[in-house]
């Protein structure tokens, strides 16, 4: 599946998938967009969560989701935080992180997403 750009609705439903999985959701979220074609459609769906390949326990936590979760409050909060969230699915996402088996489906930031793709640079350990 090729980089995108999306618009903060569609955004709004990741951020949600994100908040009810978390860790490993790159992967359970690129299958909800093949399956249903967006996560906002994904999130609206009333049926058992068809996606192929999912674990049944996977598929219970997404319906709970669905009903547990509200992606315009959890988004209203990233807003009045001035946070940030870029989905794996997106343009600007960092380029090798989908090859981690355990990829989230979204980074939250705070300041210039466009420095995420820079040269990385660390720092590990302590001076004592």
């Amino acid at each position: 599946m090729s980089a995108l750009i999306m618009n903060d609705n569609e955004k709004m439903y990741w951020v949600a998938l994100q908040a009810a999985l978390s860790g490993k959701t790159h992967s359970i979220a690129t299958r909800l967009v093949e399956t249903y074609g967006s996560m906002e459609a994904f999130w609206k769906a009333k049926d058992k969560v068809e996606a192929p390949g999912l674990p049944e326990q996977t598929r219970q936590r997404l319906m709970l989701a669905r009903s547990e979760h509200e992606p315009a409050r959890l988004w209203e909060t990233l807003l009045e935080k001035n946070i940030g969230a870029i989905c794996s699915l997106e343009d600007g996402f960092p380029k090798e992180l989908p090859r981690f088996d355990d990829c989230p489906a979204v980074l939250f930031y705070y300041g210039d997403i466009r420095l995420i793709n820079s040269a990385p640079a660390a720092i590990v350990g302590s001076r004592k």
